[in-house]
């Protein structure tokens, strides 16, 4: 299963690190994955277990999080590639703040998963990844704990991510983890890229935009934001609360 991909056009988090600061890093305008060279640690996905809402595919291909009913006065769009080593150390740094507004009701996440780095892999790792994620999340049942379900195969899959140049993993392991997860069975699904239009479509979407910079890409109500520290993504949202 192949799905077309696009390179960005800059880089969306870098600059230098501050003292006490942890550089996330980006993926590059070649597609090349760009690592500052440390190791990720563990990060899992938290909340209310057993809460209900409504999450959702937004108007632009996002996967929302959210126990907001209506329109959240907060929200953080975050744009990733599971093939990009850069967004693997954000998640290990910012995804447990980010899971922990999963019981805020003034605010949701919305994950916009892309696939614009099969070049760095020979079987295109990237698409498939991003298949698997979209099995996943069109699997639940509507209901915070599900999308909870599919933030738990995200943190797996990001800590399993291959070597950038190596081949990725395979789509039996995509599927192992996605049960691991607590998904239901998703394996037909996975090996039969069956979101893989969907996948190429909020790519191309995105990719085409001018203002798209690079992976990880984090936006609250709109505006970029520059992340150094999980406290950057906080603050941004304490300020959106306003």
């Amino acid at each position: 299963m192949t799905v077309r991909s696009r390179a960005a056009r800059a880089v969306a988090l870098g600059g230098l690190a501050a003292a006490g600061a942890l550089l996330v890093g980006a993926c590059t305008v070649d597609g090349t994955p760009v690592s500052d060279g440390s190791t990720s640690t563990e990060t899992s996905a938290s909340g209310s277990e057993g809460s209900t809402s409504t999450p959702s595919v937004t108007s632009n291909g996002s996967f929302r999080v959210t126990a907001a009913p209506g329109q959240p006065k907060v929200i953080v769009t975050v744009i990733e590639d599971l093939g990009c080593p850069a967004c693997q150390k954000f998640e290990s740094i910012v995804g447990p703040t980010l899971d922990g507004y999963a019981d805020d009701t003034e605010v949701a996440i919305d994950y916009k998963v892309i696939s614009f780095l099969d070049r760095v892999y020979p079987d295109h790792y990237s698409s498939r990844a991003a298949n698997a994620s979209y099995c996943v999340w069109h699997s639940g049942d509507g209901s915070l704990s599900a999308a909870q379900t599919w933030r738990k195969f995200q943190s797996t899959t990001f800590e399993r991510q291959p070597t950038e140049g190596g081949p990725g993993l395979t789509d039996d392991e995509l599927a192992a983890i996605a049960k691991q997860s607590g998904a239901p069975d998703v394996a037909g699904c996975i090996t039969g890229g069956q979101y893989a239009n969907e996948v190429s479509a909020t790519t191309d979407e995105t990719t085409d935009d001018s203002e798209f910079k690079g992976t990880p890409t984090v936006l609250v109500n709109g505006k970029e934001v520059t992340v150094a520290s999980a406290a950057d993504v906080k603050d941004a949202v304490d300020a959106a609360r306003r």
